[in-house]
């Protein structure tokens, strides 16, 4: 009996590459896009100067950690890069841990990221 190559078998439970690619949707808006809706110019804003109202107000869309708004508000105010590596990738399965934590920790992207984030969530 010949036995079939590694090749020829088909991992169980896992979906084809091109189905899963199928399911990664792209961000809703640029990454720039500072004046898109919803939200506008006002979350990017907020985004800015009072990130931890953006990051409590994700975190119950996300559920990244306990307590709703105020957990996200706290988390997001002390350790943002962390709670987005958590939340993004729950809120847009294409985005990954490593590069949500990136554009978080970058001073010039992470108002950006964050309102790019929360306009794909509130959409």
């Amino acid at each position: 009996s010949v036995k079939p190559s590694p090749r020829d078998r088909s991992p169980r439970g896992r979906l084809p590459s091109s189905q899963i690619l199928a399911k990664m949707a792209p961000w809703s808006t640029g990454l720039f896009e500072v004046t898109a809706e919803p939200g506008g110019i006002v979350l990017f804003l907020k985004s800015w100067f009072l990130p931890c109202l953006v990051t409590g107000e994700l975190n119950t869309k996300g559920r990244a950690v306990p307590g709703d708004c105020v957990g996200g508000g706290v988390i997001g105010l002390f350790c943002r890069p962390c709670f987005m590596a958590v939340t993004a990738p729950k809120i847009n399965s294409s985005e990954t841990p490593v590069m949500a934590f990136v554009y978080s920790i970058i001073p010039c992207t992470s108002p950006c990221y964050l309102a790019q984030v929360h306009r794909h969530a509130f959409k």
